[in-house]
């Protein structure tokens, strides 16, 4: 397992990335029907902060590319 911390506050533990989004979006305060259209919300909304690119094509680039652009930091992995 895994644990995430945000940049802008607040930590998340998942086993894959799968999981790593849908416990983002259950403990966020902003409403998405789906895991999908979460991270097209928060994809936009990394565009408009900083200018950063966040794909959505799977869990695992949506990730990666939070990490790459250090809004999300991996503290540790059990």
């Amino acid at each position: 397992m895994a644990i995430y911390f945000f940049s802008g506050g607040g930590l998340v533990t998942a086993y894959s990335s799968t999981e790593f989004v849908k416990n983002m979006r259950l403990s966020s305060k902003r409403h998405a029907d789906t895991d999908l259209r979460y991270m097209q919300d928060v994809s936009e909304r990394c565009y408009l902060y900083n200018d950063s690119y966040i794909r959505t094509t799977s869990t695992d680039d949506f990730l990666h590319d939070l990490i790459t652009n250090d809004f999300v930091y991996e503290l540790s992995t059990n």
